[in-house]
């Protein structure tokens, strides 16, 4: 399995958690009671001993998947924000799953094929899975984690030895991978990565933290510099991450040396000190997300840290398996509609809706995450639209352009609903980001949440076989074009200007060529 689960198996936990219903807090803090989460946990209707290392929530749907020993990785879904689970089942043709995100509107998993392919797939529902990708020059490595900024997918992970770290990335949303980044043998794997608005941010074993140079992923520059002191923080690993709420959070474990470790930045890196890393609680910590104006953050011996100062103070606890089974730990989390999921080992699965009025920046409004908003760049002039869901009856809805202040749309949320679709007159032909915010009622506006979009959809350039260009003399020259469809547009631009359109033409009722006549026969066609 992927290199998080092997790194907490060397900590063979044989005890199970400490409280049966309501909280113990582990560590001290002046906000405790009023910080910590209730958790229920929820007993799936088919138990297994499946480890749900992994958990993301979209389209109304929390997606939870893991590994069963000696036989095929499982996944999970639940159509209620939590409250019930469908049975696990494999995926036909895939042994392992490795990462699992929800990204501009779609799950993306990697899988390990039964041929030992990694493989790309994705799906709108959790159950229906469709491949994305294959890196069949990649099969020496896993993938741990997966960003996505328009046209730009970013796959990290490590070698098969686990030595050191890479990135492999993809500027044309999948149909061709490069490698961006190896790190140095001996750094081991790295284990996450997330979109910050306007460059990546990835982090994993041994201190690693990188930061992207620009939007696309493609080059990277090392934030190791920056740990002057390493004495509290001994042997950093990191093992997942957060960018919300205009906030990075960063959480992992103090190899050997005990207690979870949380990194945050307001500022995307820009001012790092070692004040911006402690110590949280006793116990190690896997994972960790947003929601509702709250990070929290899970880890071994069922640990649960709980912010809601934007990572400045934590609390901790820890909550008892009503039905434990063998060695209690939890390895991720996700913020659905209204409610935290707690995914763990032997298929545990913790729920917490106790997010109280708490919201983004503390303005008390609803709060939303990247997971709550699906952007659709439909092809001009067709309107684009902003689906959001996890919203209260009144919210109003703003969605600004990235600037932060320029308005492409607003709305209200209707009686009776908690989502809201807004249609959105053009937000432009190539990848970009807007900026989301809710005001709800006689509550302030929340912060604005940066969300990216990809690029509208692009019709395939024709092959050169596929054209033919005559170069007459003293008449027009033609160009044309076969195996099309009727309705298919053609344009012919001057070489090396695509703003000089020199003809067009539309393919006919019951044709599949057109022929087009170029007003200018001037050098230079393209």
């Amino acid at each position: 399995m992927f290199t998080k689960m092997k790194l907490h198996r060397l900590f063979a936990l044989f005890t199970v958690c400490l409280l049966l219903a309501g909280m113990i807090p582990a560590y001290a803090s002046s906000y405790a009671a009023d910080t910590a989460l209730k958790w229920n946990e929820v007993i799936p209707t088919t138990q297994s001993t499946a480890h749900l290392t992994h958990i993301a929530y979209g389209n109304s749907t929390f997606v939870a998947m893991g590994e069963l020993y000696m036989s095929p990785d499982l996944v999970t879904t639940s159509k209620d924000d939590g409250k019930t689970w469908s049975a696990q089942q494999a995926i036909s043709g895939y042994k392992k799953f490795t990462a699992l995100k929800f990204l501009n509107g779609k799950f993306y998993m990697v899988a390990v094929s039964d041929s030992n392919q990694n493989v790309l797939l994705t799906s709108t529902n959790g159950t229906a899975w469709t491949t994305a990708a294959t890196f069949s020059n990649y099969s020496g490595y896993f993938f741990n984690d997966i960003s996505i900024n328009g046209a730009n997918i970013v796959l990290v992970g490590g070698d098969s030895g686990q030595s050191y770290g890479i990135v492999v990335s993809s500027t044309d949303s999948g149909a061709t991978w490069a490698t961006r980044l190896t790190t140095s043998a001996g750094n081991g794997p790295i284990n996450t990565i997330n979109f910050m608005g306007d460059r990546f941010v990835l982090a994993g074993q041994h201190w690693t933290l990188y930061v992207s140079n620009d939007a696309t992923g493609t080059s990277w520059t090392t934030m190791d510099a920056w740990f002057l002191d390493r004495g509290t923080i001994n042997m950093t690993f990191y093992s997942s991450s957060v960018y919300a709420d205009e906030t990075l959070v960063v959480a992992g474990l103090r190899f050997n040396h005990g207690g979870g470790i949380i990194l945050t930045s307001p500022d995307k890196l820009t001012n790092l000190s070692v004040e911006n890393q402690k110590v949280v609680g006793t116990e190690d910590l896997n994972g960790v997300t947003y929601g509702s104006g709250t990070f929290v953050a899970v880890g071994e011996y069922c640990q649960i840290a709980v912010s809601k100062d934007k990572g400045l103070t934590w609390a901790t606890q820890q909550v008892k398996s009503a039905h434990p089974i063998g060695d209690d730990r939890l390895y991720a989390v996700a913020f659905g509609s209204k409610a935290f999921v707690a995914t763990g080992s032997n298929g545990r699965i913790l729920r917490s809706d106790d997010v109280g009025a708490a919201s983004s920046g503390g303005s008390g409004s609803t709060s939303i995450s990247a997971s709550n908003v699906t952007l659709t760049n439909n092809l001009a002039p067709t309107a684009d639209t902003v689906k959001v869901t996890g919203l209260a009856v009144s919210d109003v809805v703003k969605v600004y352009a990235s600037n932060g202040t320029s308005l492409l749309g607003t709305g209200t949320v209707a009686a009776g609903k908690t989502e809201l679709s807004l249609s959105i007159s053009q937000l432009g032909m190539n990848a970009g980001m807007v900026k989301i915010s809710v005001t709800s009622k006689g509550k302030p506006e929340s912060d604005k949440l940066e969300v990216s979009f990809d690029m509208e959809p692009q019709t395939d350039a024709p092959t050169g076989s596929n054209v033919t260009y005559t170069n007459n003399l003293g008449i027009p020259d033609t160009v044309k074009v076969t195996s099309l469809v009727a309705g298919d547009i053609v344009k012919v631009y001057k070489h090396g200007d695509l703003k000089t359109l020199l003809g067009t033409g539309t393919v006919a009722a019951g044709k599949t060529d057109v022929t087009i006549s170029l007003k200018d026969t001037a050098e230079g066609h393209r």
